[in-house]
């Protein structure tokens, strides 16, 4: 029979155990919730730590001289307050440093000195020296973006990213239990992975890491950038992008990720082509169509007829494909059809003005498709040009014999467009026949109110209510004679409709508002003199 006696501590001089720093994300002695005191793999001879976060104690002789020990060694974390001696009875074993309190630095007596105690089997322990002094941090610091770009941002044609690209990060570290101040922030607290999508061929797309370290493929983060708390994001446009962006105090607690997504179309608006068929007779009813493409994302489609010396109406189409923003595809080609409707296709339009016809009612001489992006970004018009023979004569419309006059009005003329509580926040519209005599009606089957579309032009951005150019007319709605009044000698025919600008039109500045009266076989006036809408806040 025979008997193994170790009555030895594992031998810890001959190649003394050394505390590795700097492998996790913490910086000047502290550490925080998730931070690990471990051994590197093959440490307990003689092994170094080279894994990301850890820090590790490397070195470990597992026993005496002779070979005759009980080999298996465990290790012990230890702690005790700052400058606690070997002898102290004060030293505990802790397995994680969330069993710790946090403390008010990271050096001097309120901090935390780090030792091992290395056992055997049997239970032969010995203690190392202090190895490191550390503090302690468990509370997550916070972070909000205090300037950059706004939450889904979409810039086009002559706009700009808000803040230049540029994001500058609010953070703050939070005070921990006992109200003991965090570890405060390093010189590049901010970790920042950023992707593009963007266009790729013809119609295709693809993806890249623009801040961080792309992955293997190139096509996303696989871990971020730390960044100051300023740092440039990517402005190449176009471009849709996703930042993601926490912040880490020196003991590497993290806030929570902070989000910013924007989409960059500033280059370039939808291109129309293929020309477009023209039908031999031109009526209410009658479709065309156009081919689109787009760096980004083709969304809309209209189009205008031009009634020459009198105005262009637009006419609402639609996309055989609708692309959006941030849907992370890009859908880039599209079919445009425009069907013309009987609110929008007069077979002739003049203008009418105090009582006389001032500009004789003509045919539509064109119609031009255009496609609009998400970025509203508004296409140069594909055009076709209209024989006047595809379009049946007109009814000539004749002062004194079909109406005396034709004006548009509107009350109040001036609304509150923002926050405001004491002026209305919309209109009446009134469109007013005087007829003939009292023995006589109105010649108008319908009248329909347009707004002149105050911003837009073709190849930049569009009107950002109607999609359309500036000066054209986009349809508010049209509706039957409300009412009938004498006003002395007057038959006075009124048509009314209630108007709620949109908010995007802003609170200063003013509308204008005309009326078309169409005839039951599509010949119209439009008032030459628009009413003015005054926008406040």
């Amino acid at each position: 029979n025979f008997i193994r006696l170790d009555n030895r501590a594992p031998d810890i001089t001959t190649v003394a155990p050394t505390y590795v720093a700097g492998t996790q994300n913490t910086a000047n002695g502290w550490v925080g919730k998730n931070f690990i005191f471990s051994v590197a793999a093959g440490s307990l001879t003689g092994g170094s730590a080279t894994a990301d976060n850890q820090v590790a104690i490397t070195a470990i002789s597992p026993n005496s001289t002779g070979g005759g020990g009980v080999d298996k060694v465990t290790l012990n974390t230890q702690w005790a307050p700052q400058g606690t001696s070997a002898s102290s009875t004060a030293w505990a074993t802790f397995t994680s440093v969330t069993s710790l309190a946090e403390t008010p630095a990271a050096t001097g007596s309120v901090a935390y000195d780090l030792r091992l105690n290395v056992c055997d089997a049997l239970g032969n322990c010995v203690a190392t020296p202090t190895l490191a002094t550390f503090g302690v941090d468990l509370t997550p610091p916070t972070a909000t973006t205090a300037s950059g770009p706004k939450a889904n941002e979409i810039d086009g044609i002559g706009q700009t990213l808000t803040g230049g690209g540029s994001v500058s990060v609010s953070a703050s570290d939070p005070q921990g239990a006992n109200l003991v101040a965090g570890s405060g922030f390093g010189s590049n607290p901010v970790l920042v992975s950023e992707t593009r999508l963007f266009p790729s061929g013809a119609t295709g797309q693809t993806t890249s890491c623009t801040i961080g370290t792309p992955n293997t493929a190139g096509t996303a983060c696989a871990s971020p950038s730390a960044q100051p708390l300023t740092f440039a994001a990517t402005t190449t446009s176009p471009g849709q992008y996703a930042l993601t962006y926490t912040v880490t105090d020196q003991a590497g607690n993290q806030s929570a990720p902070v989000a910013l997504n924007y989409y960059l179309d500033q280059t370039a608006a939808p291109q129309m082509t293929g020309g477009i068929g023209i039908p031999a007779s031109i009526t209410a009813g009658a479709v065309f169509t156009a081919s689109g493409t787009d760096d980004m994302d083709f969304a809309a489609v209209n189009a205008y007829l031009n009634y020459p010396g009198v105005a262009r109406v637009v006419v609402p189409g639609t996309s055989s494909a609708v692309g959006v923003a941030f849907d992370n595809t890009l859908t880039r080609a599209s079919t445009a059809t425009v069907t013309l409707s009987a609110q929008q296709f007069y077979r002739s339009l003049g203008v009418i003005n105090a009582g006389a016809i001032t500009v004789p009612q003509t045919k539509p001489d064109r119609i031009g498709i255009r496609g609009l992006d998400a970025a509203n970004n508004l296409a140069v018009a594909d055009v076709g040009l209209f024989p006047a023979t595809n379009i049946s004569t007109p009814t000539t419309l004749v002062i004194g014999t079909d109406l005396n006059d034709f004006a548009v009005s509107v009350n109040p003329t001036t609304v509150s467009n923002g926050n405001g509580t004491v002026l209305p926040r919309s209109t009446t519209i009134t469109a007013t026949v005087t007829a003939v005599d009292a023995n006589h009606g109105t010649p108008f089957s319908q009248v329909c109110f347009y707004i002149i579309n105050p911003t837009g032009a073709e190849g930049a951005q569009a009107d950002p209510v109607t999609g359309g150019a500036g000066g054209e007319l986009s349809l508010l709605g049209c509706t039957a004679v409300n009412s009938t009044t004498l006003v002395g000698t007057n038959k006075l025919i009124s048509s009314t409709m209630s108007f709620d600008p949109d908010a995007k039109y802003g609170t200063a500045s003013t509308l204008n508002i005309v009326a078309v009266g169409v005839t039951a076989n599509g010949d119209a006036l439009v008032t030459g003199t628009a009413a003015g809408l005054t926008l406040v806040p």
